[in-house]
């Protein structure tokens, strides 16, 4: 099990929006509803007979439409995604950025790398570049990573002359030994 809140914190550390909630979130889609104003049909609890067909406001399942699963969702302010048969969309909404399902629409476990990932590629805008640039962010990143490890393990001069093979360390019984 994926530690949702961790994944969570990490997305509200990304970016907030001018209320303070988090830009991304990872929700599980079966428990998000949202209020809709439409015409519904009724049946009975047996779901055979048809009741009526009415025209109102209802809570109803947000993703009824995909099977039980992980969602990153991102906020879009209400200029963007007000509907009006979506009332509370006036003060902007969620809506999915990215549904984790396999080929074959079963659920996979989001981890906090992935959710990362599409995260930062969506508000960096990578998802309106070319896949050349994307291609260049991505190796100039992985540029960086590999700077970032080779400082980390050179720290010195003579540390670096062992990595590159141009000093040895000779031991202390060394001329005892080869005597």
């Amino acid at each position: 099990m994926p530690d949702i809140k961790l994944i969570n914190e990490e997305l509200k550390n990304l970016s907030t929006n001018l209320r303070g909630l988090p830009l991304y979130r990872l929700v599980w889609g079966p428990e998000q509803t949202e209020i809709r104003i439409g015409i519904f049909n009724d049946f009975s609890e047996s779901g055979l007979i048809y009741l009526r067909t009415c025209h109102e406001s209802r809570e109803v399942r947000k993703y009824s439409t995909l099977p039980p699963c992980w969602i990153l969702e991102k906020w879009h302010p209400p200029e963007e995604c007000y509907n009006p048969e979506i009332p509370l969309s006036r003060e902007g909404s969620y809506e999915p950025l990215w549904c984790f399902l396999d080929q074959n629409n079963e659920p996979l476990e989001p981890n906090l790398r992935v959710v990362n990932f599409i995260a930062k590629a969506d508000f960096k805008g990578l998802n309106k570049t070319t896949p050349q640039e994307r291609m260049a962010y991505f190796d100039m990143l992985e540029e960086k990573e590999e700077q970032y490890f080779r400082d980390a393990l050179d720290t010195n001069a003579l540390l670096s002359q062992f990595h590159q093979g141009e000093a040895i360390i000779v031991p202390e019984n060394y001329d005892k030994v080869n005597k």
